[in-house]
């Protein structure tokens, strides 16, 4: 499974204090990310690219691999 990580962080870092922010600095609605923050939805790699760009940040600075247990 694929997490988001850090993200908090890097919000703070780069001065996002609400998630409605971070979806205007990466051209997001803010209903769509939530739904991604709480792993309700799946995330595409425009998402990912559109999260990079508005962080200005690397793909694996945001994301994360987690074996799923057998």
């Amino acid at each position: 499974m694929i997490k988001l990580r850090a993200l908090k962080m890097l919000m703070a870092e780069r001065k996002l204090d609400t998630q409605r922010q971070l979806a205007e600095a990466c051209g997001l609605r803010t209903p769509h990310l939530n739904r991604i923050l709480n792993a309700k939805h799946g995330i595409t790699t425009p998402t990912i690219n559109r999260l990079c760009a508005g962080l200005r940040c690397q793909p694996g600075e945001i994301l994360e691999y987690i074996p799923d247990e057998e």
